[in-house]
């Protein structure tokens, strides 16, 4: 705010997108809210809906949190009026909608906006000590969501199922599955992938694989996993080849990470899934914790457009997630897991054991 010369900073949020609100005010929003930091006085957080402001004040570090009224930017306006802030300079950070976006700028007309949503999105990327507690716990709730399904897993089961095994596992201990992407494909027949974010009701059968993409959080940060399941059998030779590359390439991605390393150790570490005749559909490597962050990598020869510089700190999250698939686009498996950067390479947070799973057995 300094650097910019700002005297207030808005930060929006909404189940969707908690954001940088949720990081500052340690409040997950259900409905669309804003914490008004000013660079000089107390915050103020504005909650929608009425019934949720209580549960706001309980939980949130801002003593002034209320009730957002019947136009939550109104409110934000009329506060910044009184402070004296409706002509001054203004962060905003956040995915604010367009229409509220508008009505910002009708209500202070006078104002000038700055987007931070960026710069404040960068302090996400090292986490604090007290951040890290929490992922440890939601990695390793994620470990037992990932050992539930291997356990309870079963031909006949629907895939929409599985989401309801592992919430089980987890939820008398106050987590919540976050991702559960996962696609079940005959291995002799297959016609998936990569993990699918709509579970199907299809039903699973005896010489499927189910490739997975599975994370819990706890307190608003997640774990992450990776592995594929085969039910009822051994991996087919096809699907034990990709996994065997699929760990090539993870291992040696995992050895090319440490601090000070760049983007491209990660990318030449990548080259062995090209090298053995594959490619890949999902991201290789991505930021994590609080959100998806920086670096968002794919392979050379995948990559989207033009590959940003990056270099890895100690105490960044990152997950290594190869999803190493056929050039016809018919089968895959996807093979990872979280990590921290410390001071040597990469500490693994998830500890369930990095293998084809072999379940569903009669």
């Amino acid at each position: 705010m300094e650097r910019h010369g700002l005297e207030v900073a808005l930060c929006y949020g909404n189940r969707g997108a908690p954001g940088m609100l949720h990081y500052l005010a340690n409040f997950q929003p259900r409905w669309e809210s804003f914490l008004v930091f000013p660079y000089s006085g107390e915050p103020v957080l504005f909650v929608q809906l009425y019934n949720h402001a209580p549960d706001a004040q309980r939980n949130a570090v801002i003593a002034d949190t209320r009730w957002g009224g019947m136009d939550t930017t109104e409110s934000v306006a009329a506060e910044l009026r009184e402070k004296g802030l409706a002509t001054s300079a203004l962060g905003l950070a956040g995915g604010v909608p367009y229409r509220r976006y508008q009505a910002l700028q009708h209500a202070l007309p006078e104002a000038a906006w700055v987007d931070l949503t960026a710069e404040l999105g960068r302090l996400r990327w090292i986490k604090s000590e007290e951040e890290m507690a929490v992922m440890r716990r939601a990695a390793e709730l994620t470990d037992l969501a990932v050992a539930a399904l291997s356990e309870e897993l079963r031909p006949g089961m629907r895939e929409i199922d599985l989401l309801g095994v592992m919430q089980a596992a987890v939820q008398m201990q106050g987590g919540q599955v976050e991702l559960c992407y996962l696609a079940s494909t005959p291995m002799q027949e297959p016609n998936a992938f990569v993990p699918a974010q709509t579970l199907s009701e299809r039903r699973i059968q005896a010489g499927d694989v189910v490739i997975t993409e599975i994370g819990v959080s706890w307190a608003g940060y997640a774990g992450q996993i990776h592995r594929p399941l085969a039910v009822g059998t051994s991996p087919s030779a096809e699907y034990q080849q990709l996994f065997e590359v699929a760990s090539e390439a993870y291992y040696r991605i995992a050895e090319a990470i440490r601090p000070g390393a760049s983007e491209q150790e990660v990318l030449a570490a990548a080259e062995v899934i090209h090298e053995t005749g594959f490619t890949i559909c999902d991201d290789l490597v991505h930021g994590f914790g609080g959100g998806y962050l920086p670096p968002v990598l794919r392979t050379r020869r995948t990559s989207h457009g033009p590959v940003e510089p990056f270099v890895f700190e100690k105490n960044m999250c990152v997950v290594i997630q190869p999803n190493v698939i056929s050039r016809n686009r018919r089968m895959g498996i996807q093979l990872g897991q979280l990590h921290v950067v410390d001071d040597d390479g990469l500490e693994t947070l998830q500890h369930y054991p990095l293998e084809f799973i072999v379940t569903g057995a009669a």
